[in-house]
């Protein structure tokens, strides 16, 4: 059957479509000459190289992910080499598709020294063909690295890794740092080159005291502008780490904070301290962390450029804590704030403060906020109905009469099975207020199903 001639931006526009669904974007790629040359662009923009996955768990995942899957299975070395063997043949025939590649996953759970025979002669070849794989990726933007048992892989493995973060194109790096010590971290952190933003995973329980020496020695990238910690045991590595950057120099803009039991005493705070560039701040944190030790109360006016600050995951349950953290958040600052958008998310515990939330009303319309702009509150709806969740929003209205006045007030609703996803959930959410209009009462109720 011809093909019909369609124009080239119409092609690309169809393609560009369907980034997200790799079967579609592979079926589309044997339309037509010209349609491989985009969809392989889309098709090859995410590789993910998994050295846990066996063959089965590959076939299985290939058709959810964008991008490739390079499997190991430990068991069989054969089929471990053939999936490496195959990428390097790829790239082999086709020079053309490593540039391709902007966006790179690389996994390693699982520890290939675990052969019972030849095990070394094994590890050296996969590992080196690895790295030939990874050589070849110079035009890296992100790249999202799980080095479990870090120590333990390959030299040639580790270098290779090192050189894709350090990539001059590469502007954000994801690491889980479940197995990496101190001095691990801090060595994998210093060949970051020109990397925006940076996440650190999988620390909610890891506290991390660096020597000074060790941060002098190994101080972070000035083009970080974007921090990300989940787990408050990060938070006095941060500080550590950061404070080595001149004054002048310190331009970290967001800082994304998800503070664990652990979290010490003024730790959050003296993280702040080196901060003095930020303007987006968001904390995350469980109710236990406030119910187990005393509130920490921030000054944020050592932050002057801060607009926007977010507080997610508020389980609170005792009625003396339910809102008075919330202020005390802001309580410590010594003059007027700048900031322009406050975003406040509550679970499980709407209908219980209620009666605290018309203080918040007077708190955040007082002097202390005389720049404003918009309030956004975000409240889990898990087991209401749509009656019940409009009868909620009412309620929540009610308690901001001088918000609602000013017309800066907006609520959000949601529903949701998993209520511990909160990074996933606040990003749909986000997309929807960040656009949200208000009504002539001066309030926008969204109804979103995640």
């Amino acid at each position: 059957m011809q093909v019909p001639c369609l124009p080239q931006e119409l092609v690309d526009s169809i393609i560009d479509d369907l980034f997200h669904d790799c079967r579609s974007l592979k079926n589309c790629a044997l339309v037509a000459r010209s349609w491989a040359q985009s969809c392989r662009r889309h098709i090859f923009n995410h590789i993910t190289i998994d050295l846990a996955l066996d063959e089965q768990e590959q076939i299985d995942v290939l058709p959810k992910t964008t991008g490739i899957s390079c499997a190991q299975e430990i068991s069989q070395n054969g089929a471990r080499m053939e999936a490496v063997d195959l990428l390097l043949h790829a790239f082999s025939t086709a020079s053309y598709l490593p540039s391709y590649i902007k966006h790179l996953t690389l996994k390693t759970y699982q520890n290939p020294l675990f052969d019972d025979i030849n095990h070394s002669k094994v590890n050296d070849t996969l590992s080196e063909k690895l790295a030939r794989a990874l050589a070849q990726l110079t035009l890296l933007r992100s790249v999202d690295l799980d080095p479990r048992r870090w120590k333990e892989q390959p030299l040639a493995l580790q270098r290779a890794c090192l050189t894709c973060i350090g990539l001059p194109t590469v502007t954000g790096v994801s690491v889980q740092v479940w197995d990496l010590g101190v001095n691990d971290l801090l060595s994998l952190l210093s060949g970051l080159a020109s990397t925006a933003a940076l996440e650190l995973r999988g620390s909610m329980y890891l506290q991390c005291s660096p020597e000074k020496a060790l941060c002098i020695a190994y101080p972070p990238t000035a083009a970080l502008r974007t921090l990300r910690m989940d787990g408050g045991g990060m938070i006095d590595f941060a500080t550590t780490w950061l404070s080595n950057v001149p004054a002048s120099c310190r331009r970290l803009e967001s800082l994304d904070v998800n503070c664990s039991l652990r979290m010490s005493s003024g730790a959050l705070q003296a993280l702040l301290s080196v901060c003095p560039a930020l303007t987006t701040l968001t904390i995350t944190a469980p109710a236990r962390t406030f119910l187990r030790r005393p509130i920490h109360i921030l000054n944020l006016s050592l932050t002057p450029r801060l607009r926007e600050v977010r507080l997610a995951c508020i389980v609170l349950r005792k009625e003396t804590d339910r809102v008075h953290w919330v202020r005390s958040i802001f309580g410590a600052a010594t003059e007027p704030l700048s900031l322009r958008h406050l975003v406040l998310e509550f679970r499980y515990c709407v209908g219980a403060i209620l009666e605290d939330l018309q203080s918040l009303d007077d708190f955040f319309s007082g002097p202390q906020f005389p720049c404003l702009q918009q309030v956004t509150i975000l409240f889990s709806a898990q087991e209401l109905g749509s009656d019940e969740t409009e009868a909620a929003a009412l309620l929540l209205r009610a308690q901001f009469p001088i918000l609602m006045e000013r017309n800066v007030i907006e609520l959000i609703c949601w529903h949701t099975q998993n209520m511990y996803d909160r990074r996933n959930n606040f990003q749909v959410v986000g997309k929807q207020y960040s656009g949200a209009q208000s009504s002539k009462t001066g309030s926008a109720l969204l109804v979103r199903n995640v």
